[in-house]
């Protein structure tokens, strides 16, 4: 950006100090206005920037500059970088790339005989290279909402009463805006920053907070004892259309549900979030 006509040029570290003056704004207006926990990264490109507010949660803020991104992302288990997902991750082990530094490392003609067309992209995030563009809007493919635990922990009770509060926002989120969901994703971050998430797809679209608990709560079930503490849980819902074109039968207890949510949403918008939370079986939380 350059200055106006007669204004001369902000020194360098002035210029490099104003986004941080921008997001420490931000941070303290959620902080006034929401009493909420924000964490925020600031960097010169979208993955740097989000890998910073990563590193700073579940409260802080953190800037990496360009300079730095590599000693940064050395250390960091490859799953940080975009992309890299369990086939990604067999295919680097087998090289013997574990962390980001490995890969930086890599020659990419090595990699590319083993990844093909995504080596290149993937070399340039281990560098901390990222040219994509911000868009300020997007079509809504999915609802989600994370969160990060103070202390890592395996604790199962904890993890079952975040998980039905992150629950139940999503599905809040959800029929506030008018739509349903057939895919429900649960993600789990470990203290290594090990990144997972597993998935179930639903017979029909729902935006019941409990049917999207009970499927959450199978995928955690089926990985077993964990290996490490958890750092970070988090639930989403993608696969949507809008509720009234969805074709989901109510009948029963679906009926009975969906006339539990239209009431508990109505009260808690009229006295506040979580002034109602629905029970859930195994969350070991009651009504309000």
């Amino acid at each position: 950006m350059c200055p106006p006509p007669g204004r001369p040029a902000a020194p360098p570290d002035a210029a490099a100090d104003a986004p941080l003056g921008i997001a420490r704004a931000i941070k303290a207006r959620i902080g006034e206005a929401l009493r909420l926990p924000a964490s925020v990264g600031v960097a010169p490109n979208k993955f740097l920037a989000k890998l910073a507010s990563e590193l700073a949660k579940p409260d802080g803020l953190r800037a990496i500059r360009a300079g730095d991104a590599m000693e940064v992302l050395a250390p960091l288990p490859v799953t940080v970088l975009w992309g890299v997902g369990a086939h990604t991750q067999e295919r680097l082990r087998a090289l013997g790339v574990h962390t980001v530094g490995d890969l930086q490392r890599t020659p990419t003609s090595v990699l590319r005989a083993s990844l093909g067309f995504g080596a290149e992209p993937l070399a340039r995030l281990s560098r901390g290279i990222d040219d994509r563009p911000v868009t300020a809007s997007r079509e809504t493919k999915s609802v989600g909402r994370e969160t990060t635990f103070d202390h890592d922990t395996r604790d199962r009770g904890a993890l079952d009463r975040t998980l039905g509060e992150l629950v139940e926002d999503v599905a809040r989120t959800l029929r506030a805006e008018g739509l349903r969901g057939r895919t429900v994703t649960l993600k789990l971050r470990y203290a290594n920053f090990h990144t997972l998430t597993r998935n179930l797809t639903l017979p029909t679209p729902t935006h019941s907070g409990g049917v999207v608990f009970r499927a959450v709560m199978g995928l955690l079930d089926r990985l077993g004892s964990l290996p490490q503490p958890v750092r970070l849980v988090g639930v989403s819902v993608s696969g949507l259309a809008p509720a009234d074109l969805a074709q989901v039968p109510l009948f029963g207890d679906e009926e009975h549900q969906a006339r539990v949510d239209q009431v508990v949403d109505a009260i808690n918008d009229r006295f506040g979030e979580g002034t109602v939370r629905p029970a859930r079986e195994g969350d070991g939380t009651s009504v309000a």
